[in-house]
């Protein structure tokens, strides 16, 4: 006679039941593993987010600043505060870090570079105390053993670092994030319909000036032709009359462009004279990048 199996208390036999369990077994790791497998997914999202969100306060920073335009010799106008942005918690009791943000870094731009410093605030701390940081700061700036952040930003970037205050025999951590943006300031062309960088902006050279009635003809030459509407400042031309600050041009052709003015005469001596192009609206393009996935936010700036 054949034995048969004997039946748990729920009917199924004892094979079925233990099927059942290596199957819930492996149902349960996958689970796991794929729990496991997705928090670098996450921690990429929450890391694009908190970068989206310093973009926009980098972009706050600008809009609350005065404008200043740029020009070929200043084509960099915006420097981000690097205290705007620093917060902190003053209410921990204890050996505590109390600083809670960081400022944002500004890479180098147009030929120009930004030193960086802040400096890490903690309540609670002995005689003897030392900071450090896991992993390296991005190039350019180091952490001193007093909490201080200083140095240049070579490059931009975005990321997560663990900060760690020592006294005597306690330490304590705190994970902050720290942003790098560039920032590029752009400018119309001569025809208004494209946007080129800032330090770009043609500049020409006054060969002769006559004045008649209300207006002044220029007589110049530049690499590209200037237009109507455009914004000029005008030094170096004697007699000083003819020398305009943020002149618009009414007419223009390839080698003369015509303004508004109430001098009288005509182009005197001095050599040549020196003429930039001014703009009416600028376009600043701050970005970061994490890995190698940029992230950008455009804001506009009228004179």
């Amino acid at each position: 006679m054949t034995p048969k199996l004997k039946r748990a208390d729920s009917g199924e036999t004892l094979v079925e039941v233990i099927v059942a369990a290596v199957i819930m077994g492996l149902l349960g790791l996958t689970i796991v593993g794929a729990i496991i497998a997705s928090r670098p997914i996450a921690d990429k999202i929450n890391s694009a987010g908190l970068t989206m969100a310093n973009l926009s306060s980098a972009a706050e920073q600008i809009r609350l600043q005065p404008f200043q335009a740029c020009s070929p010799t200043a084509p960099q106008p915006y420097a981000l505060s690097t205290t705007a942005l620093q917060a902190t918690n003053a209410s921990s009791t204890g050996l505590a870090i109390t600083t809670n943000s960081l400022p944002l870094g500004q890479a180098p731009s147009s030929g120009l570079t930004y030193p960086y410093s802040a400096t890490l605030a903690a309540t609670g701390v002995g005689t003897n105390f030392s900071w450090s940081v896991s992993p390296a700061l991005p190039g350019g700036l180091t952490l001193s053993s007093g909490g201080v952040i200083s140095g240049t930003p070579t490059a931009e970037s975005s990321k997560s670092y663990k900060f760690t205050l020592t006294s005597g025999a306690t330490s304590v951590t705190q994970d902050l994030t720290l942003t790098i943006v560039t920032i590029s300031v752009q400018v119309n062309d001569a025809s208004g319909a494209a946007w080129v960088a800032c330090q770009t902006v043609p500049k020409a050279t006054i060969t002769g000036a006559v004045a008649s009635g209300s207006l002044i003809t220029y007589t110049y030459s530049a690499a590209s032709a200037f237009a109507a509407g455009n914004i000029v400042t005008i030094s170096g031309v004697t007699p000083a009359a003819f020398n305009l600050v943020s002149a618009t041009i009414i007419s223009a052709t390839a080698t003369q462009f015509t303004i508004a003015s109430t001098a009288t005469g005509t182009y005197g001596s001095g050599g040549l004279a020196g003429l930039t192009k001014n703009v009416n609206v600028q376009q600043i393009i701050i970005s970061t990048s994490i890995g190698t996935r940029k992230y950008t936010q455009t804001i506009a700036v009228a004179i």
